[in-house]
This record gives structure tokens, C-alpha cells and sequence, in this order.
């Protein structure tokens, strides 16, 4: 029988901060209550059976990026802050994004991930400051009046440990 070649599936969680995510409260998915634990958690099997390894890094929690070479496969999942917020770990995460998008890898973004490659790439490139150009910026407050629902559903929840304004 001939092995699978495995290819390195990365998902780059991003959920949020200690002020807006509290991981735990969300023990009962997983013991660290890390969004990138129980996604492997989760989905690790499956990724394993189609010839995948699946590991997570939590970048706004200080988790560093692999070097792009090391992976074939990149998930960026959403987001409780706007993309376009000035934080340290967006800024690394946007450079490193370009750098994996210049090799030509394939890269999914779920909700919040597809809104901050939307503002990196094409029609929607942020400029040297972190600002969108303008054809972007409909999207981005459409992008940011979800982000302040969610934020009001989940600490009503109890969910998160304050609600944060935009």
C-alpha cells in the first residue's frame, strides 16, 4: 500500500483578545477552550484521513507564524475585533499573508479571515498606514456592523467579558 504524502493544513485562529474572548467559557469544547484546539480537535481526523496534518496557531494570543515554506494550506478563521485595527499581531499577520500569498498557496478565510484578505489583496489593498482605499470601505463598515452584533449577542451570552466599542 503506498502512503499518502502529507500535506501541512494550517488554521490561523484570530477569534480575539482576552477583552473579547474568554476561552474559559468555552471549556466544554475542548480543554484549553482555544478556538485553535478545538478546531484541530475537531477536524484533525478528517484532515488526516485526505492526506493532511492540521495545526493551529492563535495569533492575537502571541502564538507565532510557521515560516511560509513549512505550510501548503492555510485557513484564517473570523474574528470578534475589525481587521483594520491598529494591533501588533494584525500587522505580523498581514505581512506574513502577503508573503504566503506571493508563494501561490491556497488560503480559505471564514467570515472575519475572508473580510481581512478581501482589505489585503485586489480591489480592497490597505495602504502603508493600515487604511482601506476606498472601494473597500463599504464593505469594511458593513464588516464592522457585524462585528458589534456578534459582540452584543455574545455578551448577552455571557460570552465574552465586556463588550467593546468599535
Amino acid at each position: 500500500m503506498t502512503e499518502k504524502a502529507v500535506r501541512s493544513l494550517l488554521f490561523i485562529s484570530m477569534l480575539g483578545e482576552n477583552e473579547l474572548f474568554n476561552p474559559d467559557h468555552f471549556g466544554s469544547l475542548c480543554s484549553s477552550g482555544q478556538e485553535k484546539d478545538w478546531i484541530v480537535d475537531w477536524f484533525g481526523p478528517v484532515a488526516q484521513e485526505t492526506g493532511f496534518s492540521l495545526s493551529g496557531v492563535d495569533i492575537c494570543r502571541g502564538d507565532a507564524l510557521p515560516a511560509v515554506d513549512d505550510v501548503d494550506c492555510v485557513i484564517l478563521g473570523g474574528t470578534m475585533h475589525v481587521v483594520t485595527e491598529d494591533r501588533s499581531w494584525l500587522h505580523a499577520l498581514y505581512a506574513w499573508l502577503r508573503r504566503y500569498r506571493d508563494a501561490g498557496k491556497p488560503l480559505l478565510g471564514v467570515c472575519g479571515g475572508h473580510q481581512l484578505v478581501s482589505t489585503q489583496f485586489e480591489d480592497g489593498v490597505l495602504d502603508a498606514h493600515g487604511s482601506v482605499v476606498p472601494r473597500a470601505q463599504e464593505a469594511m463598515a458593513d464588516a464592522q456592523l457585524h462585528v458589534q452584533m456578534a459582540r452584543r449577542v455574545l455578551s448577552r451570552r455571557k460570552l465574552l467579558l465586556v463588550e467593546q466599542p468599535i
